[in-house]
């Protein structure tokens, strides 16, 4: 996933689903980073593979020109390191993600004993070590002297930091043990910290041993055995010979402030810089790669930041947008779907997920489809039924809203209004949050008095989302009885044909087929120029 920011405002970042080889040079595979060129239709390629090749791996065209509008993309594409989950907290430009994770300090390190596929961070291999396996430990301060008496295996070592340390001693005959120590880290190079061990074999000796740079070891390959140090056998073989040991340092080494794959990108370099619409194919550049919309090309006579008069199609960036796909708004409400980011508006005015309304004025609360019915029944204890399409069902006549669901989770509202002097007018709307027809019918059956029967069809029920109240369009009206009789029950059938998804997956191949047709159109037209 790629993180980008939107709209015009270039402070607002989203994370967004982008096929990451659109931000790799074709050639190599290696991700583009500034300078980057193109040919004259904007086909991309990195400028190391540019001084090696003579024409474009696409199209064969032979002419170059650097794309600012690419490299005002890739700047913009963060990504989370590959350890964010063992505590690392950058975020990086994709094109240096590689370099970052070579020294990325919460790269796992692993458990030495081969018997055992334990890995992690730093912070969590000194508990694995200490009460999985416990093997012996030793907490210290850097610069304070501490004692570790000399036995075979390896010790392990906490600094004030958190920074581990592994001592390893191996017996070395025939002349006594060889001391190795490195720094628990994931990467190999040298560290910041510098060792002295002291120690005394027997009465009149006396050695110092010291280790200029700790090296760095994620113990991948187990224990460190390049002794630092060879420590002669005791001449009194029951004597314990400690060594004193000191850990200096210069640099903290501790936590560093410094999976298509998501990505952290400043919406605006997929937008115009004109309309401020996103793009989305056909898609136009001027001859440095400053790009625009097709619409607003067909307004404007030169580039809106460099003044120059000439332009080509971009089919580089329309991959780019093609392949850039961001969750819906209304996901926290049950839309799973993901869009690409030129169609994000269009889905969100017809998204079935989108949120409704509470139509009581004094109230503020607003869901999806799925939550106003509980809020309807327990918050306002509104009048509801429950029922089936293509089943009748009766409703009394009473002036008010009644909240109807049927089988399928769908909600509507029949509101009753007096409407003086003839009697009651019946509104009905489907509660959805667009306001388009729906496939939904109504049939209402009745008869207020004696001799009286009357039929009225709705053909197509409106969705509404109740943000503006309830209905008051009526499609039926309800005569009063002679003498204010009985009350008089509407028989009710709801109907439906259509199901109201939108197909947004088809929509977009749909566009895709004619921007391909595009694509064609334009390559035949540059065949028949060079001809």
């Amino acid at each position: 996933m790629v993180s980008v920011s939107m709209g015009h405002n270039a402070d607002k970042k989203q994370v967004v689903t982008i096929g990451m080889d659109v931000l790799d040079c074709p050639v190599c595979f290696e991700p583009f980073k500034p300078p980057i060129f193109q040919c004259s239709v904007g086909h991309f390629i990195c400028s190391s593979c540019c001084n090696k090749l003579n024409k474009c791996p696409g199209c064969s065209r032979t002419s170059f020109e650097r794309c600012l509008g690419m490299e005002h993309i890739v700047e913009s594409a963060v990504v989370p390191c590959t350890y964010a989950e063992h505590g690392c907290t950058n975020k990086i430009t994709y094109f240096n993600k590689k370099s970052h994770e070579q020294a990325c300090s919460y790269e796992p390190c692993f458990c030495p004993d081969s018997g055992c596929s334990f890995s992690g961070s730093v912070a969590t291999l000194w508990e694995h070590f200490t009460t999985q396996h416990k093997w012996p430990s030793t907490e210290f301060k850097y610069y304070a002297p501490f004692d570790v008496r000399v036995k075979p295996g390896a010790h392990f070592l906490r600094a004030g930091d958190g920074q581990l340390f592994v001592m390893n001693m191996v017996p070395v005959e025939p002349v006594g043990h060889g001391v190795s120590l490195v720094c628990v880290q994931p990467n190999t190079s040298e560290s910041s910290f510098g060792c002295n061990v002291a120690f005394s074999s027997f009465t009149g000796h006396h050695q110092i041993s010291t280790l200029e740079s700790v090296r760095c070891s994620s113990l991948s390959d187990g224990l460190p055995e390049d002794y630092f140090c060879i420590m002669p056998k005791a001449l009194d073989v029951g004597a314990a010979v400690f060594l004193r040991i000191t850990i200096d340092t210069e640099l903290s080494m501790g936590s560093s402030a410094d999976k298509k794959q998501g990505v952290t990108m400043g919406m605006d370099v997929l937008d115009c810089p004109v309309c401020y619409e996103p793009f989305k194919p056909p898609i136009l550049q001027c001859s440095v790669g400053h790009f625009i919309c097709l619409s607003c090309r067909m307004k404007l006579k030169k580039c809106p930041v460099c003044s120059r008069t000439n332009f080509e199609r971009c089919f580089g960036m329309e991959r780019v947008v093609e392949s850039i796909v961001v969750p819906c708004s209304y996901a926290e409400n049950g839309c799973t779907n993901k869009i690409h980011y030129f169609n994000k508006k269009n889905h969100e005015q017809t998204c079935s997920h989108g949120p409704c309304f509470c139509p009581d004025s004094t109230c503020g609360f607003s869901g999806p489809v799925g939550t106003i019915w509980k809020h309807f029944i327990t918050q306002h204890k509104w009048p509801s039924t429950e029922f089936k399409y293509y089943t009748p069902f009766d409703l009394r006549v009473k002036p008010g809203a009644h909240f109807l669901r049927a089988g399928d989770g769908q909600l509507f509202v029949m509101n009753m209004v007096p409407v003086e002097p003839v009697g009651h007018g019946v509104s009905l709307i489907c509660i959805q949050p667009n306001t388009s027809e729906s496939s939904f019918r109504c049939n209402v059956v009745f008869s207020s008095f004696t001799g009286h029967h009357q039929i009225s069809t709705l053909e197509s029920v409106r969705c509404s989302s109740l943000s503006d109240g309830l209905p008051k369009n009526y499609f039926c009206i309800v005569p009063k009885s002679p003498g204010g009789g009985a009350a008089v029950l509407l028989r009710i059938t709801i109907d439906t044909e259509l199901v109201l998804e939108v197909d947004d997956k088809q929509e977009e191949e749909e566009e895709d087929d004619d921007y391909d047709e595009d694509e064609d159109e334009d390559d035949e037209s540059d065949d028949e120029d060079e001809n």
